[in-house]
């Protein structure tokens, strides 16, 4: 996580945050670790709950987010994970609808970065954040998730390489994000 937000420059010293807690079984876990990773910087933190419970209600909770926080002047940290920023691109590319993308740890609403909206924990997959609550799962109803996990399962390692070609010079052009690093 830490390297997600050095790499990409999701925060800095000077960031107001609010961070977004949903009643996601693993909620608590990124809060805890967001939390011990700043405590060595003087930010300030703030956080919010969302009544979101599931999974499936990503877009949900993006669209509230980015509809009543655009404007927020503190940086807004979502609890998005490795699988759910897959499953928004197969989302976009199966709707033809690119409404939102995570990539390179930012939030884009059509096609447009929503600069204060970070998303540092990318790099987390479902399963490690299942091993760090007791191995509980994860019930999946949406189509677009549970094909990330069955391309998951036919070819381990699939999602991060889905995540690396998120970030290439010529997908983020074809995208129409000009030309990113």
């Amino acid at each position: 996580m830490r390297r997600t937000v050095s790499k990409y420059g999701l925060l800095s010293r000077e960031d107001s945050i609010l961070f977004l807690r949903t009643k996601l079984p693993y909620a608590g876990i990124l809060f805890d670790l967001f939390i011990e990773m700043e405590s060595k910087f003087p930010v300030k933190i703030s956080s919010i709950d969302l009544d979101f419970k599931s999974r499936d209600e990503i877009v949900d909770l993006l669209r509230e987010a980015s509809r009543n926080l655009i404007s927020s002047r503190e940086k807004v940290v979502l609890p998005l994970i490795l699988d759910d920023a897959v499953s928004l691109l197969l989302r976009s590319i199966f709707t033809g609808s690119p409404d939102f993308l995570i990539i390179s740890g930012r939030l884009y609403f059509l096609l447009n970065e929503l600069s204060n909206f970070v998303a540092p924990f990318i790099e987390i997959s479902v399963e490690e954040l299942s091993v760090l609550c007791g191995g509980s799962g994860y019930e999946v109803r949406d189509p677009y998730m549970r094909m990330v996990e069955e391309l998951e399962e036919e070819s381990p390692g699939i999602r991060f390489n889905i995540l690396r070609f998120m970030e290439r010079a010529d997908f983020l052009r074809a995208m129409g994000l000009g030309n990113r690093k």
